[in-house]
């Protein structure tokens, strides 16, 4: 739903509200592996052999029917505009949004209880944002502005498994809980400007500076009839990042249908905290990830304005990559324990072409 508001030339306001709700069916995967039983004293027992041929897109659930995948997202933003003089407007934008999110997965697809797991998550951000525009009908135009962001996600996960464990013949129960919360405040503060050199050619520089503050706390814990399996462990951390990011770009109209432009950018991915730390070891916050973005490419309107085509070559230069690996830590125990540590995994190069074309056959 948008609703706008003109009282005059000088004022604008735009106010914009979207809600979407889903209620799906459970979500279910399928065993690729032999589905099997492990007992503590020694040996396995498979419960379940591997697939074999074409899947016939039949499965079982160890769950008991009622669960599924409930989605609500709601959104809410105000568009304000002030014409100040005939060369500056200021423009604020404040916006609101909210999602809860609850999932049940039986990953294995089967009336075994192994891999049936339950993700909510609850998430709402606030953000506000100034822009101060400026044309006086010159060759420069800019603009420059003020940004925040507040944002809270938190999340309960549950795993659950008493069809995993044995010890000789006693079933053991195993349940698994993890709750996250994540805290963060982005600021920022922005200019990008464009100088027309001559009817053709245009150059635009830009530059924002970007800070963000980010608080973490993990808890998991571990439940079963087995004391040895119980457990909790939590994880507290904190820490912030600064970023410059600079963009410049210039583009040369060669023909009112025909346009060359490259560009040069910079851009950043604040740092985090590992989101599966269940050991000390594992624990600890990563950098920032940078990237520089360059690209030359054409834009082109042909045959009466029918056919578009348009091409480029880019090429992306990372560092710092943010990546997620896996590990086993005891790969000879019965049940091996894996680790999912997030590392500043060195650099990474993109490279690329794009070719878009779009035709209109009649315009009748």
């Amino acid at each position: 739903m948008i609703l706008s508001y003109n009282p005059s030339e000088a004022f604008e306001a735009t106010l914009a509200v979207d809600y979407t709700r889903q209620r799906n069916a459970l979500n279910l995967g399928r065993a690729e592996a032999p589905l099997i039983q492990v007992n503590l004293l020694g040996g396995v027992k498979v419960l379940q052999p591997a697939p074999t041929g074409e899947w016939d897109f039949e499965s079982a659930t160890s769950f008991k029917g009622n669960e599924g995948q409930e989605l609500d997202h709601a959104g809410a933003s105000l568009t304000l505009g002030w014409q100040i003089s005939d060369a500056w407007r200021l423009k604020s934008i404040t916006a609101y949004r909210d999602l809860q999110v609850d999932n049940y997965i039986d990953i294995d697809a089967s009336r075994w209880e192994l891999g049936d797991v339950f993700v909510g998550v609850d998430q709402n951000q606030f953000s506000q944002e100034f822009q101060l525009l400026f044309d006086g009908g010159g060759p420069v135009t800019a603009v420059v502005g003020a940004y925040y962001l507040s944002e809270e996600i938190t999340s309960h996960q549950e795993a659950y498994a008493d069809d995993f464990l044995t010890l000789g013949a006693l079933p053991l129960t195993f349940l698994r809980t993890v709750d996250d919360d994540l805290q963060t405040d982005s600021y920022a503060l922005f200019g990008q400007a464009t100088y027309a050199i001559n009817d053709e050619v245009n150059a635009t520089f830009g530059l924002r500076y970007t800070k963000e503050d980010k608080d973490y706390f993990r808890t998991t814990s571990t439940f079963s009839n087995l004391a040895a399996l119980r457990g909790t462990f939590e994880y507290k951390d904190d820490d912030s990042w600064t970023a410059w990011t600079p963009s410049v770009s210039v583009d040369y109209k060669v023909t009112d249908d025909s346009l060359l432009y490259a560009s040069a950018g910079r851009g950043f991915k604040s740092g985090g905290f590992n989101g599966r730390a269940n050991t000390p070891g594992e624990t600890g916050a990563y950098d920032p990830e940078y990237v520089w973005t360059y690209e030359i490419g054409s834009k082109n309107t042909l045959a009466d304005g029918t056919v578009r085509l348009n091409g480029a070559v880019f090429y992306s230069d990372y560092t710092d990559f943010q990546a997620r690996v896996s590990d086993v830590v005891n790969p000879d125990a019965p049940v091996p324990n894996f680790s999912f540590p997030v590392l500043n995994a060195g650099k990474l190069g993109i490279y690329g072409a794009e070719l878009e074309a779009f035709w209109v056959p009649s315009t009748a």
